[in-house]
């Protein structure tokens, strides 16, 4: 989990991008499963951006103030891992802040 005071930057960016290295170049896993809050719009945002697409729907895994969040969930294939890389690799090094997020179409809570 990120901090907040990160969200929408390129260290969210960064640390996605150094997670997956890991897994895929060092540790030699062949896939990654990952989840986000249904509610959480930028992250679906992103794997919708990178062509990543929805595995399942996990009802009530929290209970977050009051209210059980559901997780939208991911699964990335070490065959997606050569286009990913490249792709964060390029939004990483570029001079301006990465405006995925606003070129995303809306992705659906449910």
């Amino acid at each position: 989990m990120i901090h907040h005071n990160f969200w929408g930057t390129k260290s969210v960016l960064e640390s996605i991008y150094l997670c997956f290295e890991f897994f895929y170049e060092t540790l030699k896993h062949s896939k990654i499963e990952t989840a986000a809050f249904t509610t959480n719009k930028r992250s679906r945002a992103l794997m919708k951006h990178i062509d990543i697409p929805l595995h399942s729907i996990k009802k009530d895994v929290m209970l977050l103030e009051g209210e059980y969040k559901d997780d939208a969930c991911y699964i990335i294939s070490i065959e997606q891992w050569p286009k990913i890389k490249t792709y964060l690799r390029d939004l990483l090094y570029r001079k301006n802040k990465p405006d995925i997020y606003e070129r995303s179409p809306e992705v659906k809570t449910s």
